[in-house]
């Protein structure tokens, strides 16, 4: 396996973006779940299986909702947290965007 050119970048924009999120929503738990999360989602989808945005984003959603789900549980609504960990997801993907057009 290779790391991609600019992995370590991405990773740290992915944290900065996403994680305050997690935690605006989810409290201290969220911190801690967006944080693991993203460390066990983005290394699978950018190094392990190298696959584009389209199907990466999608199932790291799906694997952040478990996670967070179990860090809060009992604490939030499932509901709440597919919401707050979609819109990590979102704007994490949109700041990427906006980060490789420049």
């Amino acid at each position: 396996m290779r790391v991609p050119d600019g992995y370590a970048g991405a990773l740290a924009l992915t944290l900065a973006v996403e994680v305050p999120v997690y935690w605006g929503g989810l409290g201290l738990r969220g911190l801690a779940a967006g944080v693991v999360g993203n460390l066990v989602t983005h290394p699978l989808i950018f190094i392990v299986l190298p696959i584009p945005a389209i199907v990466g984003e999608p199932i790291a959603w799906l694997i952040e909702v478990v996670i967070a789900a179990l860090f809060v549980c009992g604490e939030r609504r499932f509901e709440d947290v597919l919401t707050i960990v979609l819109a990590a997801n979102a704007l994490s993907l949109i700041m990427g965007a906006v980060v490789r057009a420049f």
